[in-house]
């Protein structure tokens, strides 16, 4: 059974613009003109990039396959030594602060560092943006170093609780950068696995 509605036509409908809304759009008058848009948007010449994503667009550009499969080889070794020395350092500081008399402060040692670590994230992103990737690379390095410098030769609690606070900055700022680094030369399709093999030690 059919039935026929009458009144129902599929003329377009009026549509009302608004010149001030359309001053931020950006229309393109056909596939090829959209194309060059969305090339653009990745150019390294981008005025609205910084210098750091600028220079990691360009490095990414000139890579071959070979020097970045050896770099993923790299970011697992360092992150297995990472995770090594997390694991050690972890096991080691209640027989540290118990040697200072202070067992009690463990809890407020791991607390104070891990917080601090969490929060520093954000301006080290903006900084990695502005700065450059291998520059926040040897920034957290260097963090890090001398966190373990501090810890050897710390004489009291104190000393040993800021000696973990630089050291977990810079353990998780090596950990953020490297996944990053990760994201910015690796597809869509392969970041996920390339994450998960990073993160596998």
């Amino acid at each position: 059974m059919k039935v026929k509605i009458p009144f129902i036509t599929t003329a377009a409908a009026p549509v009302i613009e608004d010149e001030e809304d359309n001053k931020n759009c950006v229309t393109y008058n056909s596939i090829e003109d959209s194309k060059k848009g969305s090339q653009n948007d990745d150019d390294v010449d981008n005025p609205d990039f910084q210098y750091g994503v600028k220079a990691v667009q360009a490095s990414s550009q000139v890579w071959t396959k070979n020097q970045l499969v050896l770099v993923y080889i790299l970011i697992w070794i360092i992150h297995f030594v990472l995770a090594l020395s997390s694991g050690i350092n972890t096991i080691l500081t209640p027989y540290v602060t118990s040697s200072f008399q202070s067992h009690s402060l463990t809890a407020t040692t791991t607390i104070i560092s891990s917080m601090i670590s969490g929060l520093i994230i954000l301006p080290y992103a903006k900084l990695i943006n502005v700065w450059g990737r291998p520059q926040g690379f040897a920034l957290m390095t260097f963090s890090m170093t001398i966190g373990l410098i501090m810890m050897a030769g710390c004489n009291n609690v104190k000393a040993y609780c800021a000696a973990q606070v630089f050291y977990q900055v810079g353990s998780s700022g090596l950990n953020f950068i490297m996944t990053i680094f990760i994201a910015d030369t690796t597809s869509l399709k392969n970041r996920a696995f390339m994450i998960a093999f990073e993160a596998s030690p």
